[in-house]
């Protein structure tokens, strides 16, 4: 479980820091540079994560909900590859 905790942990802290990282030219050049797919990534770990108890079942709730492409695939790297 501690693993588990972890990797929730640091996938939480990874997406936080690429809100960031583009909130600035998000910001003045009035442009979504991933902040929303980010930011919507991150809810659904952190509103996800105590109804799980393997990064596999995390992810793949996160492969199957009606999130765009691009989240679902960026929750999986990163609890699966990044983490």
């Amino acid at each position: 479980m501690q693993n588990y905790t972890n990797t929730v942990i640091a996938t939480i802290e990874n997406l936080a820091a690429l809100i960031s990282n583009a909130a600035h030219d998000s910001v003045v050049e009035k442009n979504d540079y991933s902040i929303c797919d980010n930011m919507q990534a991150l809810n659904f770990v952190y509103e996800n994560f105590a109804a799980h108890t393997s990064i596999e079942s995390l992810a793949s709730a996160a492969l199957n909900s009606n999130l765009d492409t691009v989240v679902r695939e960026n929750i999986n790297a990163q609890l699966t590859y990044i983490n």
